[in-house]
């Protein structure tokens, strides 16, 4: 068997840890890959500190004072998916408060460079009987037909160097496969490390657009390819895009010591180390590699800064662990005030019959606080033409119905709130109730005069009675 040392490269640290996870929970059938060594070194991304923020999609505005933003957060040097976020991470402006913070996906374009091992010891024959470098032929297919319809791949081999095979094509494109077909293994020495820190550099180079990558390399991971560059501390200095190693050798023959090291040099990028001996399902192999590239991270965050129901922009400005910063721009549509300081109508509401006098209360809901918020009542008159029924300064109004006075059937209320706030600027909401009075009730005049004209009809007849009563004496006198 040939020799073949693996050099330093450069890989993706947050995508191999998401990727270890991943097989973990996935791949039961596969073996567990070997925990990452602990305090790895800052990488270039860290020392660079950018985070490039891009919206996926529109802004989801449709539950304000609450918005949603879905963001691709990676670091703009390597490429690499930020992979721990939480709220205190997320600076909104004074005026918003971020609620939420949460992994999501999305379709997002992608370039990756697979890299198929030519060395001598990919001819030996695996427990099948097949070579390993027919294993690694079929692995590096199930790989391209796995990946989405935008993202591009490049075929690459290594021994000393790395040599690409094809430009940047679709994974559906024939001549990938035929590619891929055409790679023969070669009788010379592969130096892995160097072939990673070579793919690592044709990631980078990958079109304009394609700001997400990540390295695929695909090996026999035999003992005697490790050489003096694969070691943790010169795999620290080199790291680069998200890079997934891929084992063919039964576990007992890569040896403990190798599978760390290969495990430590993709976890420091973000990708994985994973063994293909005992498993060649590709959506468990290479699931996490398709996954790094399509995470991203869903914000929340409520604002009642303007409720308007115009257009207004918020800037969240993220900070990670690794102290890289990025901003993200948003544009929202705020609803009006209604949504942020509803009207509270307390024992009336719209369509009700009002039979006897009625203690209405009207109030203003919500946690906002004003600076000033009045509230005017209009009962049976037009707001634009006439003064208030009733009004209340920063304080519940108190309505008392007095059926008395009102007329029977309809009527139509108009309640308007205004608002300011420290800036000094308003906003109005108004709502309307119709209610209709019902029932008999007396009015006090009327009652008053209708009883004095039966006392004096009593009286007249009284007296009228009299006088007959006395006719009716005198004429009996006679």
């Amino acid at each position: 068997m040939r020799h073949r040392a693996i050099a330093a490269g450069r890989l993706n640290v947050p995508l191999i840890v998401a990727a270890l996870s991943w097989l973990a929970l996935a791949s039961p059938a596969a073996t567990a890959p070997p925990t990452a060594s602990p305090s790895p070194s800052a990488s270039p991304s860290a020392q660079s500190g950018i985070l490039a923020v891009t919206l996926v999609g529109a802004v989801d505005d449709s539950a304000y004072p609450s918005v949603t933003a879905n963001l691709s957060i990676v670091d703009a040097v390597t490429g690499r998916s930020e992979t721990a976020l939480d709220a205190s991470n997320v600076s909104p402006s004074p005026a918003a408060k971020v609620t939420t913070v949460s992994p999501s996906t999305a379709s997002l374009p992608a370039a990756y460079v697979v890299v198929l091992d030519t060395s001598g010891s990919m001819v030996n024959p695996a427990a099948d009987g097949k070579t390993y470098m027919v294993h690694a032929k079929s692995l590096a297919k199930d790989f391209a037909a796995g990946v989405g319809p935008e993202d591009l791949v490049k075929l690459v081999t290594f021994d000393e160097t790395t040599v690409p095979k094809t430009g940047w094509l679709k994974g559906n494109d024939p001549t990938l496969g035929k590619a891929i077909d055409q790679v023969q293994s070669e009788a010379r020495k592969t130096y892995v490390s160097d072939g990673l820190v070579q793919a690592a550099k044709i990631a980078n180079g990958r079109p304009s657009g394609y700001d997400r990558r990540a390295v695929v390399v695909i090996t026999d991971a035999s003992p005697a390819d490790k050489d003096a560059n694969l070691s943790s501390s010169t795999m620290r200095q080199q790291l680069g895009p998200p890079t997934f190693v891929v084992g063919l050798l039964p576990p007992a023959q890569v040896g403990p010591e190798l599978t760390q090291l290969l495990s430590d040099v993709a976890t420091y990028t973000g990708g994985s180390y994973a063994s293909a001996d005992s498993n060649q399902d590709a959506a468990k192999l290479f699931g996490p590699v398709w996954a790094s590239a399509r995470s991203t991270w869903k914000i929340t965050f409520t604002t009642d800064l303007a409720p308007d129901a115009n257009s207004h922009q918020e800037v969240l400005t993220l900070t990670d662990a690794q102290q890289r910063t990025g901003t993200a721009t948003l544009t929202y549509r705020s609803g009006g005030l209604s949504l942020i300081s509803p009207l509270k109508v307390e024992n009336l509401a719209s369509g009700d019959t009002v039979t006897a006098d009625r203690a209405v209360t009207i109030s203003v809901g919500g946690t906002k606080d004003w600076k000033d918020a009045r509230i005017d009542l209009f009962v049976d008159c037009d707001p634009a033409h006439c003064s208030p029924t009733l009004t209340a300064d920063n304080g519940p109004l108190a309505w008392r119905i007095a059926v008395a006075s009102m007329s029977q059937g309809s009527h139509h209320a108009v309640i308007r709130l205004t608002t300011t706030d420290d800036q000094g600027t308003h906003f109005s909401a108004q709502t309307a109730l119709d209610f209709t009075r019902s029932g008999t009730t007396w009015n006090v005049a009327a009652v008053i005069l209708v009883g004095g004209i039966g006392l004096l009809a009593i009286g007249a007849f009284f007296i009228a009675s009299r006088r007959r009563g006395k006719k009716r004496n005198q004429r009996r006198a006679q």
